[in-house]
């Protein structure tokens, strides 16, 4: 019975990559990330998109266009293209716009992202309505909040545990969710207090292998 546990445990996992790998021709997406339990702190980042292997990310947020590679370009009002500069100084008026870009900037693609989780994913099961579940553990929890970036964590955050589900049609991974928590204390001086914390992204994919991106070449120039 155990033996049969872990091969339905390898299968739900080989599956799940096998679907993140059909990502890798391109695709449209959808993308919300949130900290449901101190929003504050970060704003929930809200993102449609497309990439496609030949070219860069493409994404907008609220009337925000933009495209990623190396660097970033984005859209003004006036319908001007810049580059964005992480470096440069940040008016009062431009914080929202500076934190949105920076976050884009760090932002692992939906491709590369599950096909990490599915790595981590552990207790993997696909259920009768064919999808697929699974934990992650501590270090698979930390690298899809920090975008697969080595950030280490603050010593005041422990005990972080992760739940993903992924929905996959024709072979290809349409619709995954990531939720975690983990338990965060701060000291004040009235005392300490300690919060569950909780992260949630949902991602939607579409167009597999049939997505194509015009990208200008005054805009390859900005991303070079």
């Amino acid at each position: 019975m155990r033996h049969f546990l872990l091969l339905l445990v390898l299968f739900g996992r080989d599956e799940l990559a096998d679907a993140s790998a059909k990502l890798n021709e391109g695709y449209a997406f959808s993308l919300e990330a949130k900290n449901e339990t101190i929003p504050t702190r970060e704003p929930a980042l809200t993102l449609a998109g497309a990439w496609t292997k030949d070219s860069p990310l493409q994404a907008t947020s609220g009337d925000v266009e933009m495209f990623r590679g190396p660097s970033l370009a984005w859209k003004s009002k006036n319908g001007a293209w810049a580059r964005f500069d992480p470096k440069a100084g940040v008016r009062a008026n431009e914080q929202e716009r500076h934190a949105l870009f920076t976050r884009v900037l760090r932002l692992r693609p939906p491709h590369e992202e599950i096909a990490a989780v599915a790595k981590a994913l552990k207790n993997a099961k696909k259920g009768k309505d064919g999808v697929i579940e699974g934990d992650l553990g501590a270090e698979g929890c930390i690298d899809v909040v920090c975008d697969g970036k080595v950030t280490p964590m603050p010593a005041m955050q422990t005990n972080h545990a992760g739940r993903v589900k992924a929905w996959i049609e024709k072979g290809a991974v349409a619709k995954y969710e990531i939720a975690i928590t983990w338990t965060e204390k701060a000291i004040s001086h009235v005392g300490e207090s300690t919060t569950v914390v909780t992260w949630r992204k949902t991602v939607t994919l579409k167009d597999v292998g049939a997505t194509k991106i015009e990208v200008p070449e005054a805009i390859k120039k900005l991303l070079e």
